[in-house]
């Protein structure tokens, strides 16, 4: 009988783990003034934009001959890295230009980026950004010399 007596229990509920406190990201406490400026630049903006090694305009070209060729996924991803490296360069105007062709290609992609008044205050708080992030990299590491 014992051993039918383990069917007959009831289930204990799962235990849920409690939730973590997440510290905040450097962007996150760049834009805790203007949270839509922090949801525009989440899903835009590049940490370290020097890693892909593309200037803008070479991404500009690039995304160009891909729209030519006719592959809307290419060409929006194409656009969508012209975009994020717009953000990097400080151009505002082409910033939305590049997101605008990515709305064009996919009617889908709504980024809160080239809403009315977003765009300058979402730059601006990307380069702020990279002004403080990528030149405390560079600091780090930058070899030293020893004689």
């Amino acid at each position: 009988m014992g051993f039918l007596k383990k069917f007959w229990r009831k289930k204990e509920p799962p235990k849920v783990p409690e939730k973590a406190k997440t510290e905040k990201t450097p962007l996150e406490i760049l834009c805790t003034e203007s949270p839509a400026v922090y949801e525009a630049l989440e899903r835009t903006m590049l940490l370290d934009p020097r890693k892909l090694n593309l200037s803008l305009e070479q991404a500009i070209a690039n995304a160009k001959e891909v729209e030519k060729s006719g592959d809307t996924k290419k060409a929006f991803s194409a656009w969508n890295r012209a975009g994020q490296l717009s953000i990097f360069e400080g151009d505002v105007r082409k910033v939305k230009m590049c997101f605008a062709k990515c709305v064009e290609l996919d009617p889908t992609f709504k980024p809160k980026i080239i809403e009315p008044g977003i765009t300058e205050k979402a730059v601006k708080v990307a380069q702020e950004y990279y002004r403080k992030h990528l030149s405390a990299e560079e600091k780090k590491e930058a070899p030293k010399l020893t004689k």
